[in-house]
């Protein structure tokens, strides 16, 4: 399986996992050169670095697309100037593993959004979210307080830019996951949305915004995305 990592994609990241261990540590991905070495931030843990040696073999696994890959490789350099990262050498594409998780690719945003559902008492509550991630199944959004843990349908309301034009999308959605993040962040509470069946013409709307910002994703360079 060929590794289809590029720094096309936002922020990517890679699970650095030791030998014996499950979770490991979280590290940046900055990019490579083909059949030689991937760049990675140096892991830490409390803010503290690990202490890496060239030779160290780790698994690592990461997002990329729609697919999660697993690898395995050696720690070729360590290098700390102008930053603590990492060079791990090229995986061997017949030892890649890949695993389809998502129908469809996803886009970051950086948006408001609108959250509608129905209340205890049966009122209609409308409250503001951030919509982070996109694509035609699904979404997730961001939001200061939890929803009630008994609700799992809402609606999703969000406003996107085509050709000049500003449209509304409207949503039916089901709660598929939550999560929650660090508390300095300030959207604590996150939810992976999936959507229902929409309407022809909304479904069509969503698809072509999602294609419309892929396409703006690939002409930016890396060095100029938030």
């Amino acid at each position: 399986m060929e590794l289809d990592i590029s720094t096309k994609e936002h922020a990517q990241y890679l699970r650095m996992i030791p030998p014996g261990a499950t979770e490991g540590y979280l590290v940046q991905y900055f990019g490579g050169v083909e059949g030689r070495s991937l760049l990675v931030s140096a892991p830490q843990e409390n803010g503290a670095p690990i202490e890496i040696h060239p030779g160290q073999l780790f698994a690592f696994k990461g997002f990329f697309g729609q697919s999660i890959y697993r690898f395995t490789a050696r720690v070729l350099e360590v290098c700390e100037r102008p930053y603590p990262y990492l060079h791990i050498e090229w995986p061997d594409p017949t030892r890649v593993e890949a695993t389809v998780v998502r129908a469809h690719r996803r886009i970051t945003l950086d948006q408001p959004c609108s959250v509608i559902y129905t209340g205890v008492h049966g009122h209609e509550q409308k409250i503001s979210a951030h919509l982070s991630n996109l694509s035609c199944g699904g979404a997730e959004i961001g939001l200061m307080d939890a929803l009630p843990e008994a609700l799992n349908l809402l609606r999703l309301s969000f406003r996107v830019t085509l050709t000049e034009e500003r449209y509304q999308i409207e949503l039916n959605a089901r709660i598929v996951g939550e999560r929650h993040v660090d508390p300095n962040q300030f959207h604590l509470y996150r939810y992976g949305l999936c959507f229902e069946q929409a309407p022809r013409e909304t479904h069509l709307l969503l698809y072509a915004f999602v294609q419309d910002q892929q396409l703006a994703a690939l002409e930016m360079p890396p060095f100029t995305r938030k």
